[in-house]
């Protein structure tokens, strides 16, 4: 198949002007996982995650999943992701410790 004379096997169509956009650099795909823990509990995918400020959570859609278009940098979180873990015997001061 062509289309204008390129081989598209393999590859994207996209609009001219996406490229002119000073903004775009690249496009990536990621897929999110999420496992059940070792205790039958599943992971869950969420904007709500406990003692995280919300600014912090700023680029976060209602389902957790960085909104398309938004502007990230490194370091900004791009899935909310939860792991339940049972708590055994911790005090307080050492299980938050280990949430972060």
């Amino acid at each position: 198949d062509s289309w204008g004379g390129w081989s598209i096997s393999g590859g994207t169509v996209t609009n001219p002007g996406i490229w002119s956009y000073e903004g775009v650099a690249h496009i990536r795909k990621y897929e999110i996982q999420t496992d059940t823990t070792s205790q039958g509990s599943a992971e869950k995918i969420t904007k709500e995650i406990p003692h995280l400020e919300e600014h912090l959570l700023r680029n976060l859609d209602r389902n957790g999943v960085v909104r398309l278009g938004s502007w990230v940098e490194t370091g900004d979180i791009l899935v909310g992701k939860l792991t339940p873990q049972i708590a055994s015997g911790l005090s307080s001061n050492t299980a938050f410790h280990r949430i972060l």
